[in-house]
């Protein structure tokens, strides 16, 4: 079949480690219509993560290794809409074609349901079992006992932007303020702790990621919902040199009622008092989050006998008009 002497364009992630079955197809399919082939990469400034574990120089490399002839650039996503994304695609079209004359192509649950542009669409049939997801799948459970891929292990884990991890804390303490539910991580370990952890992706919430963790860390007990103390780096020892780290949200809950005894990550539970002596007792990484407890406390007291004196003068007044 004569190729058309026009542009054929292929828009798509292409995030595994070669391209596969239904790829190929596609890139050969519109490299047999046209002179010209133009593949779009999509991506966006996310960190690389499971979905989109490649950057674009990475697959770009491996596409002009297969089509050398084909034009290979980089399509952000658009965070404004997708007119926006559309007009985007249509000024590399227009370049890379040079008279405006081209063909996207894409199957029916690739860009085409979100392209709002000038170009007209070819959709093509899915080739069956051709995942990129299962790909990517079956490759997180491959390692090679060779020098390349630790290389290549290290790579990718040293090209990742630094990041912060989000973590919860929480001080479970008794109505009167007298005194705090503190764990160990082990029995007789040296220091008390607060009872916290990683917020998971599944929480919808800071507050929830709390509650989670006192329902897995400290059982047996009944607790308010969390009140909002403050946030805190906490320089965690796991983390070490690394360009990684910790900023937690902490917050107070209401003891009410139950016995408390350990869960999850927890050696034991016991009451502590809640004064300064605590901030020698505490693990070093929370520290911090004891001081701002402490001033959480002080604040709670002064409002108290605020709003008790406010009270007593308002009795007083009253007595005195009655």
């Amino acid at each position: 079949m004569q190729k058309a002497n026009t542009l054929g364009v292929v828009i798509g992630r292409f995030q595994i480690p070669d391209p596969h079955e239904g790829h190929i197809a596609l890139f050969d399919y519109v490299a047999s219509r046209h002179e010209k082939m133009l593949i779009l990469v999509g991506g966006n400034n996310v960190r690389y993560n499971t979905a989109n574990p490649f950057p674009f120089h990475i697959i770009k490399n491996v596409l002009e290794r297969m089509y050398p002839e084909a034009i290979v650039l980089s399509q952000m996503d658009s965070l404004v809409s997708n007119e926006h994304w559309s007009g985007t695609v249509d000024e590399k079209v227009m370049a890379a074609s040079g008279d405006g004359k081209a063909i996207l192509y894409g199957s029916r649950d690739s860009f085409a349901r979100r392209y709002r542009g000038i170009f007209p669409i070819e959709e093509m049939p899915e080739i069956p079992n051709c995942s990129a997801t299962k790909v990517r799948e079956d490759a997180a459970s491959y390692h090679s006992d060779h020098p390349e891929f630790r290389k290549g292990w290290l790579a990718a884990i040293l090209s990742q932007y630094p990041v912060t991890d989000p973590t919860v804390d929480m001080a479970i303490i008794r109505p009167d303020l007298s005194q705090v539910l503190m764990g160990r991580r082990a029995k007789k370990a040296p220091f008390v702790r607060f009872f916290g952890g990683f917020v998971d992706p599944n929480d919808q919430s800071y507050e929830e990621a709390a509650m989670r963790e006192q329902c897995e860390e400290a059982l047996g007990i009944v607790v308010s919902k969390p009140k909002y103390i403050g946030s805190q780096r906490i320089n965690d020892p796991r983390y070490g040199r690394s360009k990684y780290g910790i900023v937690t949200t902490f917050f107070a809950m209401e003891y009410k009622k139950g016995t408390p005894f350990a869960g999850d990550d927890m050696g034991e539970v016991e009451w502590v008092d809640l004064n300064w002596t605590l901030v020698s007792k505490v693990a070093p990484e929370h520290r911090d989050l004891v001081r701002k407890l402490l001033n959480y406390k002080a604040d709670l007291i002064k409002k108290s006998k605020k709003t008790k004196k406010s009270k007593a003068e308002a009795k007083r007044k009253s007595k005195r008009e009655f």
